[in-house]
């Protein structure tokens, strides 16, 4: 005779493999995508000293869109800024506050 932990630990333990395997990276994260427009730029990810990426809610409070603030060692003061879309792809780069890089 079967026991019922027996049973249960073989229709429960195919469900916990499928759930502990690593899952497909369908899209880079927000920050990744910063990261590669900034390196198309030519700013390199060791010269972004800091990184800080804010949603733009609607009133809905669904994020519209995000814009990252970001620090590189090229600009003691100032920032370079990035708008990103709904989905995360960066839409637009600029320079504020005193920051000065050529191209941007």
């Amino acid at each position: 005779m079967v026991s019922g932990r027996l049973i249960a630990l073989f229709l429960v333990a195919p469900m916990a493999v499928a759930l502990a395997a690593p899952q497909p990276a369908f899209a880079t994260s927000r920050e990744d995508n910063v990261y590669q427009a900034l390196a198309e730029r030519g700013i390199a990810r060791d010269q972004v000293s800091e990184m800080n990426i804010y949603s733009n809610e609607g009133s809905d409070g669904r994020a519209r869109s995000s814009t990252a603030w970001i620090r590189v060692d090229q600009c003691p003061e100032g920032w370079v800024v990035a708008s990103l879309s709904r989905s995360g792809n960066v839409t637009q780069v600029y320079t504020r506050d005193g920051c000065e890089i050529p191209g941007l």
